[in-house]
């Protein structure tokens, strides 16, 4: 015996049976329905008790309305609020809420200080030239919106690499010549036809 149940929330037992769900649902208490042929077997059943659908008291489901529906409308206004602050960018203007996040460099992870891990804004960020310092919407991060501006780009010191790219070449060289040795012996090996010298091979 199943408890009750709605046609949208049936028992584990009888899931994603359609078609015997359908005629339990189109019978009176105390009649007998099926046989219903599933993918389990075959079904013969009564319905014992029906109760009309009914719209629960807004008491009972508030809390479960409200949440969703706040989350939502702070989502929306924090976009708003985000595109507000471009526009005011884009006039020359500064907006109140306004906050640097420091230098960064370019992570995969897209970690950016004050703002956590967001690849869509970091992506966004490294495009922005100061001939285009400004996204063209907000980026969102997580549960929030963000209006982008870049301040400056700083390009990254190759100092140290123009000190050591020499080290650096004369560390790869052993390892490509290996590599251009081995590319040449299989190149011959290609090209080489081996036959057997029939002197060694007599009996």
């Amino acid at each position: 015996k199943m408890p009750l149940f709605s046609a949208q929330q049936p028992p584990k037992e009888i899931a994603g049976e359609n078609e015997l769900i359908r005629k339990a649902f189109a019978l009176k208490p105390g009649e007998l329905g099926g046989p219903a042929e599933t993918r389990r077997g075959v079904y013969l059943f009564r319905v014992d008790e029906k109760k009309p659908s009914s719209i629960p008291p807004l008491a009972q489901v508030r809390a479960r309305v409200e949440k969703p529906a706040a989350n939502e409308k702070a989502a929306e206004l924090a976009y708003k609020k985000a595109a507000e602050a471009l526009s005011e960018m884009s006039k020359g203007k500064t907006p109140s809420n306004l906050q640097e996040t420091g230098a960064f460099s370019y992570s995969v992870s897209g970690d950016i200080p004050r703002i956590g891990k967001s690849r869509e804004i970091m992506e966004a960020a490294f495009d922005l030239t100061q001939a285009s310092p400004m996204a063209k919407a907000p980026l969102r991060a997580g549960n929030y919106w963000y209006a982008v501006k870049l301040k400056n780009r700083v390009e990254a010191d190759t100092s140290e690499f123009q000190r050591t790219k020499d080290q650096i070449k004369q560390s790869l060289l052993p390892a490509k010549r290996e590599e251009a040795v081995v590319n040449w012996l299989n190149g011959l090996k290609k090209k080489v036809k081996i036959e057997p010298n029939p002197l060694l091979f007599t009996e």
